[in-house]
């Protein structure tokens, strides 16, 4: 009995032995991931953090990249962190969806805090969070014997998103193997990190250093801070009294087209027991000009609708940017962008229909296929583009929410006492424009005027000439609503500037 109860005191011994082992490894680990996530990291484990690119060639991305390190696996001197999968790529016959993003094709962390990041080239970044004002370190060998050298300007608390908190600055300097200074866009550009919230001023690191613009932190889901995630809950949440107003144009043929003006003014709001579906009811004005030569149908009605939006249905809005939907054949390409609304920057969330399966490691982009839906915050659908050869789309061209209006409202009065102006009368020759509107007109004594989604004119011009007419625009590119009228007609195009 006694040799039992020691063999029996010993496996108890044993067992607890090997169970402190596996506590204090877990330990360690868990002491590794904190340390190496705490102090100016540059990414954190648990966050989401979003950075506004300056500049973007890509197609079709948007300006808002994400880093959210979803895993990570812990070695014995470094750990490795993944950035969740996104779309990444320049060729559109061979977009990528990986971890081998933005934040470059690998991310390691040492037990000293060191960061690198692997470029596209297979070049090393190494971020050293060194406090020490003017200490340098060599921050990326480049394959052609240059180098990049990092220097450390200041630490010192700086203000963004709203706080505060110490952030230190480095500078770049591209040298030769002779440590001699060579010119490079890079030069000077300064980054920037925070010791409690990571990269304020970044790099793009996977194209590095062929994308010379800096990224700049626009939110981070640590203490809720700057932009979050825009999500189908907050995209339509409506309240009593808001009021949409759209304006919708479609064309199949030179002599067929369709104008549609809607406007919604939310009357009642509920939501479904199970919180996933939000019904509306609304007074709705609409007014429909069809036109298919030679004959114009119009069309006014004012009655009272229902809206309806099961949030499960666009769970695919919830997603971050730069991130994909593929339960469906068709697959969904999420991405956020800025837009200027009543001289404001608002974020949108666009998502770009037209991907699809090229291969295994590849993504395409349908041929002839544009459609584009935006979202914004609180004002659902802002609009849609499948324009091709034709225009094709839909715009919020006024609301008034809260007390705040923007845009300019639609004048049904006014539109059911003009008549149309001849499709056949009045013809843009090179739409898209590059800074000459050429126009084919039979109208005399007219007026064009030029205005913004929202309704704001930007350019207007009154010619008295018929026949063929060219007219030097000075407008930045984008897309517009072109007006012409005289005294009793008028007829709306939309007009895509495209400045080479």
């Amino acid at each position: 009995m006694t040799n039992q109860f020691a063999c029996l005191n010993y496996s108890v011994y044993l067992h607890k032995y090997i169970l402190m082992k596996k506590l204090l490894l877990l330990l360690l680990i868990g002491l590794t991931v904190k340390c190496a996530a705490q102090d100016y990291a540059g990414v954190r484990v648990g966050d989401t953090a979003h950075y506004y690119h300056q500049t973007n060639y890509y197609f079709p991305l948007g300006k808002l990249k994400a880093i959210a390190i979803d895993s990570v696996a812990v070695n014995a001197n470094e750990t490795e962190l993944f950035n969740t999968f996104l779309i990444h790529g320049q060729d559109p016959l061979c977009i990528k969806y990986d971890r081998e993003n933005w934040t470059g094709k690998k991310i390691t962390r040492t037990i000293n805090g060191i960061e690198k990041y692997i470029t596209g080239n297979n070049d090393t970044i190494v971020v050293d969070p060194i406090t020490q004002v003017g200490s340098s370190w060599v921050f990326c060998n480049l394959a052609n014997n240059t180098h990049f050298d990092a220097t450390v300007l200041s630490v010192q608390p700086e203000s963004f998103l709203n706080i505060s908190d110490s952030v230190i600055s480095f500078s770049l300097q591209l040298k030769d193997n002779s440590s001699q200074n060579i010119a490079h866009p890079f030069n000077g550009k300064t980054l920037k990190l925070s010791k409690q919230y990571g990269w304020i001023h970044t790099i793009n690191f996977l194209d590095f250093p062929t994308d010379t613009a800096l990224l700049t932190i626009t939110g981070t889901t640590q203490s809720n801070l700057g932009y979050q995630n825009l999500i189908a809950d907050s995209i339509f949440n409506f309240n009593i009294g808001d009021t949409f107003q759209y304006h919708d144009y479609g064309q199949s043929a030179i002599n067929q087209w369709d104008e549609y003006f809607l406007s919604l003014t939310i009357l009642t709001k509920n939501i479904s027991t199970n919180g996933d579906t939000l019904l509306y009811t609304a007074d709705r004005q609409t007014y429909n000009r069809n036109f298919s030569a030679p004959n114009l149908l119009v069309n006014y009605t004012h009655d009272t609708t229902t809206l309806i939006y099961p949030l499960s249905n666009y769970s695919y809005l919830n997603k971050l940017e730069e991130k994909i939907d593929s339960a469906n054949f068709a697959i969904k390409g999420v991405f956020v962008d800025s837009r200027q609304t009543c001289g404001n920057n608002i974020w949108t969330k666009a998502v770009f229909t037209c991907l699809y399966n090229l291969s295994d490691s590849c993504l395409g982009i349908l041929i002839d296929c544009t459609n584009t839906f935006n979202y914004a915050n609180g004002l659902g659908m802002v609009s849609f583009d499948a324009s091709t050869f034709y225009p094709v789309y839909t715009e919020l061209i006024f609301y008034s929410k809260n007390g705040v209006s923007c845009g300019t409202p639609i004048n049904f009065n006014q539109l059911l006492s003009v008549n149309e102006i001849n499709k056949e009368s009045f013809t843009l020759l090179n739409n898209p424009t590059n800074g000459i509107l050429r126009i084919q007109t039979t109208i005399p004594e007219s007026i064009i005027t030029i205005r913004e989604p929202s309704g704001k004119e930007i350019w207007h011009k009154t010619i008295k000439n018929t026949g063929l007419v060219e007219l030097p625009l000075n407008v930045a590119n984008g897309i517009y609503l072109l007006t012409v009228e005289n005294q009793n007609n008028r007829t709306t195009k939309k007009l895509i500037v495209n400045n080479y």
